[in-house]
């Protein structure tokens, strides 16, 4: 996959400001050197400190400057790369995943108690909507020595579906017959969950509350079309009228220097990739 011509271009434009940020850390860097090599002529016994505290310097402005570089690309970017692959797409930062929801559909067998998330992708097409976030989910443990401390349970993807339909009961559509496991640590228990299985679909399994499926193929196929294109496990579960899609193990990525270009960051390519790969499943 490549980048198009929109995302090439608004790309190009951020590493124009890449470049405006490291000429500064290039400046300091510049009148470190030239200062250092000044108390060298002149106190060349006390060179040592004078090297440690240009190099202390260095390392201080590069983490300022690549700070607030970073700042600047984080409520930049992603808005507006969202906005290139579809404009009906948008990013609400402080929104998050109800944890309670999560809870009583007892996906996971430890009760989840914190929620970590860069925010929800957002997108409303024709009475339809997803909902899209890189979450990690803890739960609380209490140890006889430790005392109090949470242990990671999940760390992926969570997508949410409206797709204007109601399902008759509670399905789930994973990976294979065996146990599911995430990543992070938990798993997904369909017993748990009162789920009964109910039949194969080439390496996936499908449960229901009642043992039999009247899910329409139109979705399960989708669901098995979006696996394919992302490459990734994921577990979907299927009550009133939504989808619950967790992709196990695809994390926010993206990592912000001044020394390394946004086009070598494939995260960029795979974000682009997962929107529309979501696009296609309403």
């Amino acid at each position: 996959m490549e980048y198009g011509t929109d995302i090439l271009s608004l790309l190009q434009s951020f590493e124009l400001q890449r470049v405006a940020w490291l000429k500064k850390f290039g400046l300091i860097a510049l009148i470190v050197v030239l200062l250092n090599i000044l108390f060298f002529i002149k106190f060349r016994s006390n060179f040592l400190p004078s090297l440690l505290f240009g190099f202390i310097i260095l390392v201080g402005s590069y983490y300022i400057l690549n700070t607030k570089y970073k700042k600047q690309l984080q409520n930049a970017l992603i808005p507006k790369l969202i906005e290139k692959v579809d404009p009906n797409f948008r990013w609400e930062k402080d929104k998050k995943i109800d944890i309670e929801l999560l809870n009583r559909l007892k996906i996971f067998s430890h009760k989840i108690e914190t929620i970590t998330s860069d925010g929800e992708v957002i997108l409303q097409d024709a009475g339809k909507k997803v909902n899209l976030s890189f979450v990690t989910l803890e739960s609380m443990k209490i140890d006889t020595e430790e005392g109090e401390h949470f242990t990671k349970r999940f760390d992926g993807l969570i997508i949410e579906l409206k797709l204007g339909k109601n399902y008759n009961q509670k399905y789930l559509l994973g990976e294979g017959e065996k146990r599911a496991e995430f990543e992070a640590g938990d798993y997904i228990n369909p017993p748990y969950m009162g789920l009964k299985f109910v039949g194969s679909f080439g390496d996936f399994s499908l449960y229901s509350e009642d043992g039999e499926s009247r899910l329409e193929d139109t979705i399960v196929q989708k669901l098995i079309e979006f696996k394919k294109e992302n490459k990734k496990d994921f577990w979907a579960i299927f009550e009133k009228d939504r989808v619950y899609i967790l992709v196990d193990d695809m994390h926010n990525t993206l990592e912000f220097s001044l020394f390394q270009t946004l086009e070598t960051q494939n995260f960029i390519l795979e974000y682009v990739k997962l929107l529309k790969n979501v696009k296609k499943l309403i």
